[in-house]
């Protein structure tokens, strides 16, 4: 089967053709104009190496591989210094962002399941209780582009066309996602497969919110087996005013080919309570928001607590598409329970919708 990644954006798609609203335009067509800046060539120009390389028990597959990569470290100023400006996606006006080549991934290799975070130097998660609030971190193969599986519209629109033209690796933001390019019980046949002439780019946007400095390592943590398995194909708005919850409905999305989503999560900003996966109008997914608990909840200095989304659910049974099958989405928010996160001079940050999908065609 060849698997793909898929991230929906509820509150930015529209019909044919898609119009970003300013926000994503200053952000993620910024990644794709970013990468000729001299300061982005400047960062990309060498391959970093993973300073610390552990191999794990694995976890999907019995007698798969796992390991786990660290690269770093990396300087992040205090959290009321100006923050050095970089090109690229910057949605957190003191969020600073990080592009790099990285090394170290296994090649001839069909990677199954991953994930990538923010660490520290012996390999541990680093998150919201150490000050560090993690907005994405992207880890793209741009030697390897996927076809689109989905289009803008019921009415026979084009198929969608890529921001930035690479294939979605590993990432993650501050719910910590996982990828699986099988099913999570590593039954089905499918995975990503890495070649020998692959290469990765990881593009980071983490905000401190300490009153100093602080030095943290990214890392990546991913299960594989060598070579190709048997029979597996090639990879390939604003809301009301004054209302405190609110919801937004995406458009309609075709999809274009028969496969089977292997796996799918939410991803949401504080506020978010939920958000709803439908085909054909029926709900196949309900991907709900987890706050604070030990992993999501900062103390201020004056001993208030801020608690953010620390986890969201995710949907593990195989869900059956056929090509003509109708997809849409909805966010939903609820600010009086849940409020806005603020950045650290107390401006409120925009909220966000998002499925992640991992696609496997036939």
């Amino acid at each position: 089967m060849r698997p793909q990644t898929l991230a929906l954006l509820a509150a930015l798609a529209s019909a044919t053709p898609i119009t970003n609203e300013k926000r994503q335009i200053g952000g993620l067509g910024a990644l794709s104009a970013g990468l000729m800046d001299p300061k982005t060539i400047g960062q990309l120009a060498n391959l970093v190496q993973p300073t610390k390389v552990e191999a794990l028990p694995a976890k999907v597959r019995k007698g798969a591989k796992r390991q786990r990569l660290i690269w770093g470290p990396f300087d992040f100023v205090a959290g009321n210094a100006t923050v050095p400006g970089m090109p690229g996606i910057q949605m957190d006006p003191h969020g600073q962002v990080t592009m790099r080549r990285l090394g170290g991934f296994c090649t001839d290799c069909t990677v199954i399941h991953g994930a990538a975070y923010v660490a520290n130097a012996d390999g541990g998660r680093v998150d919201v209780k150490e000050g560090a609030y993690l907005h994405h971190l992207l880890i793209l193969n741009p030697t390897k582009r996927v076809p689109s599986y989905y289009t803008c519209s019921a009415n026979g629109g084009a198929p969608v066309s890529q921001t930035v033209p690479s294939s979605y690796f590993l990432g993650s933001g501050v719910d910590e996602s996982e990828y699986f390019f099988t099913t999570p019980d590593g039954t089905y046949n499918s995975g990503y497969y890495v070649g020998s002439r692959d290469g990765f780019m990881m593009q980071s946007e983490i905000v401190n919110y300490n009153p100093e400095a602080r030095r943290w390592y990214i890392a990546a943590e991913y299960e594989y087996e060598l070579g190709k398995p048997a029979g597996a194909e090639d990879a390939g708005y604003q809301p009301p005013q004054g209302e405190a919850r609110f919801n937004k409905t995406s458009p309609e999305f075709v999809i274009a080919r028969d496969g089977t989503i292997l796996h799918a999560m939410g991803h949401l900003h504080d506020g978010g309570t939920n958000i709803e996966l439908l085909v054909n109008g029926r709900l196949v997914c309900d991907s709900r928001a987890t706050y604070g608990g030990s992993q999501g909840t900062f103390v201020n200095a004056d001993g208030s607590k801020w608690e953010t989304i620390s986890s969201m659910s995710n949907c593990r049974d195989p869900i059956r598409v056929k090509k003509g099958d109708v997809m849409s989405m909805i966010s939903r928010y609820d600010t009086k329970l849940h409020p806005l996160r603020e950045t650290v001079d107390g401006h409120m940050m925009e909220e966000m919708g998002i499925y992640t999908l991992f696609f496997a065609t036939k």
